[in-house]
């Protein structure tokens, strides 16, 4: 009876300890993801992904606008659009697509930063599991830094992939009703018609 009472405490110490050890061993798992999710690399990191998708978004627009105010330069003048309302409108419009592809190229890098975290913290939480039924510390530091690099080259090139689209589209939409519209009337002039007078 006593060699029994023995043994069961054995055995619970024994118990006891074991999960002593596999909290600590999971303690030390969450010290080490968040060493490498929470440390001051991974945070100079995001910055510097948002960096360069801003710059890169930039570029991007500062190309297009080029593009769509010699697009609209040349479409004036061979409309012979100049110089008057329609031309200070056109340059309205573009003026208002340029803010609004500035304020979608903020989007866009917030939103891709923002996805980034969310893909790294659903990597930790994969790798936390790890830890809980067995993984060791110095494993999931190593998979994490693995994966953050992972994650990081997907959203970068997910990011760079989608762009910003075509920002100046509704100018040129207006560019060529515009267009339309001086053809339209260099052909009733042409036809002799005058549209202004009366057909009684």
């Amino acid at each position: 009876m006593c060699g029994d009472n023995k043994y069961a405490k054995k055995a619970q110490a024994t118990a006891e300890q074991q999960e002593a050890d596999r909290r600590a061993q999971i303690a030390g798992t969450e010290r080490a993801l968040s060493s490498v999710y929470d440390g001051p690399q991974r945070q100079a990191q995001y910055q510097d992904f948002l960096s360069a998708l801003r710059q890169n978004y930039s570029t991007d627009l500062n190309r297009q606008k080029l593009t769509a105010n010699r697009q609209s330069k040349f479409s004036l003048a061979r409309s012979g659009l100049t110089g008057g309302s329609t031309a200070a409108d056109t340059k309205r419009q573009l003026g208002e697509d340029f803010s609004k592809g500035v304020l979608n190229a903020e989007n866009r890098a917030q939103t891709a930063l923002g996805n980034l975290r969310t893909t790294d913290e659903t990597t930790r939480n994969n790798l936390f599991q790890l830890g809980v039924q067995g993984a060791d510390a110095t494993t999931t530091a190593s998979r994490a830094s693995s994966g953050m690099q992972s994650n990081l080259g997907a959203q970068r090139d997910l990011a760079l992939g989608e762009g910003l689209g075509d920002v100046f589209a509704n100018s040129l939409k207006v560019q060529e009703a515009q267009r339309q519209a001086a053809i339209k009337r260099a052909e009733i002039a042409a036809s002799g018609i005058n549209p202004y007078q009366s057909r009684i």
